[in-house]
């Protein structure tokens, strides 16, 4: 049913989310007013939603333009919620001034998961969420479930809606970062997974410890009749399961292979447990194609949760099976230019994805020199744990490469371990023809940046595209 028109709704951000928010909302009935902070004629000659802003105003949905801070006061009135795009901050002097006058706040993603009306599996956590999120959505299907993937991983929840339903989706399988969850008040999925949690978006956060209460919203309003998916080998898991009613589940090498139900990494088998009521089985990790012992704990987690789910143990060996990586995760690409194996990683934006991207890397190809690129826009937090992990790797790693804005942070720290580098002034396009020079047949040019990639590309799927294109020029 319509809602009265009386009902008013602030939408923050003029993105794909903010746009599919005031769509949304005034399909529903509700009185929108929109505020952006770039001037109208900024917005619309730069914006690729110009022409949906258009649309919405034949349909009553008014914009503000060059809004921020007190500015959005006078148009407060009436207005009971605020929904706030992804790159909204909490702490961002519009925010304050909406607070300031008892206005609810609201996030995209659970507006969308509102109006969606589907049971949802939510995946957060710092690293792993994308191939744990696809890799359970390809389970479900595979299971004949018709899941539909959304969220983070790719188009916002709250874009999905209308697709969703036209698919007849079963299920929501949902992607969540810790900013679309700190005003996410009132989710409660089905079954929620805590990947892990490691040093991230603290230029956002502050600290540790708000970073990980944004993320506890995806578990605070579970019920006794759901599941909460833990990695037992991440410090913060037992933190998470005390603030959650559900039925905690955990995965890692940590759970003993007793444990009736849960999934067990067996590293010196190769191979992982998976365990539900009477539903059992092992896949062997060797000859996957996803490679890596990181991406075991991805697979633990989607195959734990699709049992728990109801779905058949050998559907989801199938799946497994026959998934493959996801772009710019440890994707080997193919080069006309450079000899030897060259590697996009280019998701690897913080110290920690760096790390796993190394660990899997010397695994994978441990007769190779291997020739780490760090660099970008670096991240608050410390570089020591992979340049422990380059020295500790000795004779196998060839020079490292620190290249982009912040290449000097990134050097400095590898000297202080005694680290050889070649410290490139320049980007991407400058760094790669001098990594050129250092390759050869033997060699493995792993691009892990380890860094946000926003001083040269708009993402990292650009900068990704961008290696991929850079060493394979004619493909």
């Amino acid at each position: 049913m319509a809602a009265e028109v009386s009902e008013k709704y602030l939408v923050v951000g003029l993105g794909m989310s903010g746009i599919s928010s005031a769509r949304v909302l005034r399909s529903q009935g509700f009185e929108v007013i929109c505020v952006e902070g770039q001037s109208k004629d900024e917005y619309l000659k730069h914006s690729p939603y110009a022409a949906d802003v258009e649309a919405l105003q034949e349909r009553g949905v008014i914009f503000h333009f060059s809004v921020d801070g007190e500015r959005v006061a006078p148009l407060l009135g009436g207005v009971r919620t605020a929904i706030l795009s992804p790159g909204v901050s909490l702490s961002s002097a519009i925010v304050s001034a909406i607070r300031a006058r008892g206005i609810a706040l609201k996030s995209e993603l659970e507006l969308g998961l509102e109006f969606a009306g589907s049971d949802y599996l939510l995946v957060t956590g710092s690293n792993g969420k994308s191939t744990t999120v696809s890799l359970l959505a390809s389970i479900l299907n595979e299971g004949s479930l018709n899941a539909f993937l959304c969220g983070n991983v790719g188009r916002p929840v709250v874009c999905s809606i209308e697709s969703a339903k036209e698919s007849r989706a079963e299920v929501l399988v949902v992607e969540a970062s810790s900013y679309q969850l700190e005003t996410s008040l009132d989710i409660a999925p089905k079954i929620a997974i805590f990947m892990n949690l490691t040093e991230n978006h603290l230029e956002r956060h502050g600290n540790m410890e708000r970073y990980f209460e944004a993320k506890l919203n995806a578990f605070k309003n579970q019920t006794e009749s759901d599941f909460v998916i833990l990695n037992s080998d991440d410090p913060w898991a037992n933190k998470v399961a005390r603030h959650s009613v559900a039925k905690p589940l955990f995965f890692g090498e940590s759970v003993a292979s007793t444990t009736p139900n849960g999934a067990t990494l067996r590293p010196e088998r190769g191979s992982i447990e998976l365990r539900f009521g009477s539903k059992q089985l092992e896949i062997d990790i060797d000859g996957l194609k996803l490679f890596g012992w990181h991406n075991a704990y991805n697979i633990a987690a989607a195959g734990l949760a699709a049992l728990a789910y109801g779905v058949a143990p050998e559907v989801i060996q199938r799946a497994v099976a026959e998934f493959k990586p996801l772009r710019h995760r440890l994707e080997i690409c193919s080069s006309s230019t450079f000899p030897g194996i060259t590697v996009n990683d280019s998701k690897a934006t913080t110290v920690a994805a760096a790390c796993s991207g190394l660990k899997a890397t010397l695994q994978r190809f441990p007769d190779h020199k291997i020739i780490p690129m760090l660099g970008g826009l670096a991240k608050a937090g410390s570089w020591t744990p992979l340049m422990e992990m380059l020295r500790g790797a000795g004779d196998q790693v060839e020079k490292c490469i620190c290249f982009g804005e912040d290449a000097r942070i990134i050097a400095n720290s590898a000297k202080e371990l005694g680290i050889e580098i070649l410290l490139i002034e320049g980007g991407l396009s400058e760094a790669l023809s001098r990594a050129r020079e250092l390759c050869s047949e033997r060699t493995v040019l792993l691009f892990s940046p380890g860094c946000a990639s926003f001083d040269e590309f708009r993402n990292f799927e650009e900068r990704g595209d961008a290696f991929c294109s850079l060493v394979s020029p004619c493909n």
